[in-house]
């Protein structure tokens, strides 16, 4: 049952069957043009919302329920501080080295240079970094389609925004500009095909909508329901401004059903243009530093890799040039697998704009739904051949847990031998890794990176 109170302040408790359609939202709580009601679940039911209730109540405060109309949703508020006092204090002393988590677990911690771990966030399972205006990171929530979803955005100097979603909508991909601004993508979580960009001023501290669009512009259709997920803000001229979107179908278990390019003039009027068709590339996407590059993974058939059965891991890695004119709808293929015996992990990480790291892999001995990373490549993107590749592979027994690619330059690696804490080391780009410290907690996560580790061997909590 579920309770609610109605103008006069009566409660009652709503007999609600799970198995009928009876719960609707109004088309208007999400700004759509057209006056509809949106089929929903009990889940929209959210605490605060305004209802309206038709069915028959009996001589006690219960009501058979035999529809009900979400009008409105719950008032919320937008944003509030949740500041990261240590972050701050370990950034503007120069001792914050990197964040760390632990894979399939929540949490993001930071490592610092005197060689201890703290605690950044208890949930979280991923980070995006900010690199320009106040710096920082951004840690998104886990979508839950019945509660709010959002983001924290931790500034440099520790302080923190936590950013809420529209009430009944999902985040569908985070990226910072090279202001500092922070852009995301809000998607309502009912069958309405359109989709809202936000832009959040960091000069300011405005938060604006940018763009409020149908997935058609994104190749949808009407009977097929597209997920878009920004990928990616580029260098603008001017006032304008111009986004990577990344489209897939999750209700047909389809990823990777079109890359777009979408360029957005001052007076908020968007062109678009498709990068890539669905079947010829893969993610992950990482923009490099100076936002001229856009690099992706991509299977190609015809080079031999490691698959087994409809399992086909991506074999390749594309690289296209993100010019200010619309460019980027030509990739180069800049990489292939060395051997028919491994594949390349969803990882990639970008030292400088010519400079891209990348992880030769294995399926794990736990089966062919899970990898082991047994080496790490530079790819040179101004060299050609053989002189344009360095590795380092490690012995049988040893996998990398993660890399990382850190603002100083310096690359960190995270290894595990058997069941063994993880140990910290550092890479320049040729020849075998160096040693830095063991790893408590089981972290072998690194998220973000700001710098080489030079603190004690053993590192704590």
């Amino acid at each position: 049952m579920v309770s609610v109170r109605t103008d006069s302040g009566e409660v009652l408790l709503l007999e609600i069957d799970p198995v009928e359609e009876q719960i609707s939202l109004w088309s208007g709580i999400f700004g759509a043009s057209r006056g509809e009601w949106l089929e929903a679940g009990p889940e929209f039911l959210w605490p605060g919302s305004r209802v309206y209730v038709e069915g028959r109540q009996d001589e006690s405060s219960s009501v058979a329920v035999a529809g009900i109309r979400v009008a409105a949703p719950p008032e919320f508020q937008r944003v509030k501080r949740m500041d990261v006092p240590t972050f701050g204090a370990a950034a503007k002393s120069g001792k914050a080295v990197a964040l760390l988590g632990r894979r399939g677990d929540p949490g993001i911690f930071l490592l610092h240079q005197d060689g201890v771990v703290t605690v950044v966030r208890e949930t979280g399972h991923s980070v995006l970094p900010v690199y320009d205006g106040a710096g920082g990171f951004v840690i998104p929530d886990t979508n839950a389609p019945s509660d709010q979803n959002g983001f924290l955005y931790v500034r440099g100097d520790g302080i923190g925004l936590s950013f809420r979603a529209y009430p009944f909508h999902s985040v569908r991909g985070i990226v910072s500009d090279e202001r500092g601004d922070i852009w995301w993508i809000e998607m309502p979580q009912v069958g309405l095909a359109q989709w809202r960009l936000w832009h959040y001023n960091s000069q300011d501290g405005e938060i604006v909508l940018r763009v409020q669009a149908p997935t058609s512009l994104l190749g949808g259709r009407a009977n097929t329901p597209i997920q878009p997920t920004l990928i990616a803000a580029l260098a603008g001229a001017g006032d304008l401004r111009s986004f990577v979107i990344d489209t897939a179908n999750l209700d047909a278990g389809r990823q990777y059903t079109g890359l777009y390019r979408v360029d957005l003039d001052a007076e908020g009027e968007v062109d678009v243009s498709r990068l890539a068709p669905e079947g010829i590339y893969r993610g992950p996407f990482q923009l490099s530093p100076g936002d001229r590059r856009l690099a992706h993974l991509a299977y190609d058939p015809q080079h031999p890799s490691l698959t087994v059965g409809f399992v086909r891991p991506a074999n390749q890695l594309w690289v296209r040039e993100m010019a200010p004119n619309g460019a980027g709808a030509h990739g180069r293929l800049s990489a292939q697998t060395q051997t028919r015996f491994e594949f390349f992990a969803p990882q990639l990480a970008w030292r400088d704009d010519d400079r891209i790291l990348l992880a030769r892999s294995r399926f794990s001995p736990q089966g062919v739904f899970s990898l082991e990373i047994f080496g790490i490549t530079q790819v040179d993107l101004r060299e050609t051949g053989s002189a344009a590749r360095s590795s380092y592979l490690y012995p049988l027994g040893d996998a990398i847990g993660d890399y990382a690619a850190c603002v100083d330059g310096s690359v960190l690696i995270t290894v595990r031998s058997g069941n063994r804490v993880p140990r910290l080391e550092e890479w320049t780009g040729e020849g075998r890794p160096q040693i830095q410290g063991q790893l408590p907690g089981f972290y072998d996560r690194i998220f973000l990176c700001w710098q080489r580790y030079s603190g004690p061997a053993r590192i704590r909590r």
